[in-house]
C-alpha cells in the first residue's frame, strides 16, 4: 500500500505505508537487513588479499589515512600516465 492522502474535513492525514512486502527496506537504523559480503569488499582492496601467517591481513582505517579501492588506483594510475602535464 503507497502513502495515500485523505482529507476529511478539510485535515489532511497521510495513510501509513505498508513495508511488509519491501524486505530491503530500511528499518529505523537504515539498515536494510541485507548481508555483508565480505569476501567482495576485500576484493576491491589489493592489500587486503595479503596474509600475515595464515591469518588474512585485517585493517583498521584510521584519519591519516585511507586504504584505496583497485579502481581508485588503477584510474590515478591512469591520470598519472596519461593526462597528468
Amino acid at each position: 500500500m503507497q502513502d495515500q492522502e485523505t482529507s476529511n474535513a478539510g485535515v489532511a492525514t497521510i495513510a501509513p505505508q505498508d513495508t511488509t512486502t519491501n524486505s530491503a527496506a530500511p528499518d529505523a537504523t537504515g539498515a536494510t537487513g541485507a548481508a555483508f559480503d565480505v569476501a567482495r569488499w576485500r576484493a576491491d582492496f589489493p592489500i587486503l588479499a595479503r596474509r600475515l601467517g595464515k591469518n588474512p591481513l585485517t585493517y583498521l582505517d584510521n584519519g591519516a589515512s585511507a586504504q584505496k579501492p583497485l579502481a581508485v588506483i588503477e584510474t590515478l594510475d591512469r591520470y598519472y600516465r596519461e593526462q597528468h602535464a
